[in-house]
């Protein structure tokens, strides 16, 4: 190294350190970057997971509430418990919808899906069952109650089992989904950690080459 050269390099020896800041201060700033859209990554597992998972679950459960009290509708033999069951009917379906709208908005992609079963739900309810519920509701004797169960049996029941399959089904696809969400997480730690030391590496050994190296 010439005296002119080793004239530069101690000229420039007071700067690494103030380019050794702003290294370390750029390293900071894509870290937290980095770990921001990690960050967003957990959040849209949660949201794509445990919600709309348990939504469904609990969904499959006013669906299986419905069941129970349609059956019991065509064995009640009173107004106040017939009225009594329709409230509950009532009130599972009014939870059904509105759990099967907070899956929705928590997963779009999977609205077409959800859509469809929100749709069956409404022909069963709405169609397949609408006599038995009907007869049901206004049945006090026996006689109208053996009504209510014959076009249960005939109308209603063979469709349930069909619905709450396809319940079952889309929270077993919610779950499946949010493992694959739950396995890229530490890839996306471990990327994000070798890029920023990486970046910090490849930083540093800018300063060495300008401070060794004054051409």
């Amino acid at each position: 190294m010439s005296a002119i050269e080793g004239e530069i390099v101690v000229s420039r020896a007071p700067m690494i350190p103030a380019l050794c800041v702003v290294v370390v201060i750029f390293s900071e700033c894509f870290a937290v970057w980095q770990l921001s859209g990690i960050a967003s990554q957990f959040a849209a597992w949660r949201a794509d997971t445990d919600t709309p998972s348990e939504m469904m679950a609990e969904a499959w459960l006013n669906l299986e509430a419905l069941r129970s009290d349609t059956e019991l509708l065509t064995i009640t033999q009173t107004m106040n418990e017939n009225e009594a069951v329709t409230g509950d009917i009532a009130k599972n379906q009014t939870q059904f919808r509105a759990r099967m709208n907070a899956a929705e908005a928590a997963v779009p992609s999977e609205i077409p899906r959800i859509e469809a079963l929100k749709n069956h739900e409404n022909a069963l309810f709405h169609h397949a069952c609408r006599n038995t519920l009907l007869q049901g509701g206004a049945a006090t004797s026996m006689v109208a109650n053996a009504v209510a169960q014959t076009n249960y049996l005939t109308q209603c029941a063979p469709m349930m089992p069909s619905m709450m399959q396809d319940i079952a089904a889309e929270q077993l696809r919610l779950r499946a989904q949010a493992a694959l969400q739950q396995r890229a997480l530490p890839k996306a730690i471990g990327r994000a950690f070798t890029e920023t030391v990486a970046m910090m590496l490849a930083s540093l050994a800018l300063i060495t080459l300008f401070a060794l190296f004054p051409r």
